[in-house]
């Protein structure tokens, strides 16, 4: 029993933290819900994530590395597309992406836990991650 509570009942001690193990589940919890509304519930989104890049790279060897027939010497042309685009792509997303991190998630800033600079981690990491799955993916294919 707690003295002086009105209620006479018992608490648990608060466990307090710290400012960045707050900030760590700020940015988790907008991860999740960047990966929700980004792919959806349909497994169609994430297929979409590979098949974007793929494509691309696919229209790029068909167009410089078939008429050029002979290539590079030594060189995989669908491997040094895919590490020269993919990088691009990533970075051109994170920029587009992060401009609007503010606007899209201005609702949530009424919490005093997120602040603007959350969103545009998690909008950075949300693309990081799902560029690095692809590139995986992608070279491994």
């Amino acid at each position: 029993m707690v003295p002086n509570c009105p209620t006479n009942t018992p608490h648990r001690h608060h466990q307090h933290r710290t400012p960045w193990q707050i900030q760590r589940a700020v940015v988790y919890a907008l991860f999740l819900r960047e990966m929700k509304t980004r792919f959806g519930s349909k497994r169609l989104g994430y297929f979409w994530a590979i098949l974007e890049p793929a494509a691309i790279i696919i229209v790029f060897w068909a167009m410089f590395g078939l008429a050029m027939r002979s290539g590079l010497p030594g060189v995989d042309y669908p491997m040094f597309l895919l590490t020269g685009m993919l990088p691009y792509h990533l970075f051109a997303n994170i920029v587009n992406k992060s401009m609007a991190a503010f606007e899209a998630n201005q609702g949530l800033f009424n919490y005093r836990q997120v602040k603007p600079f959350d969103t545009l981690v998690t909008r950075c990491l949300v693309e990081c991650v799902v560029y690095l799955l692809v590139f995986i993916i992608l070279a491994l294919a």
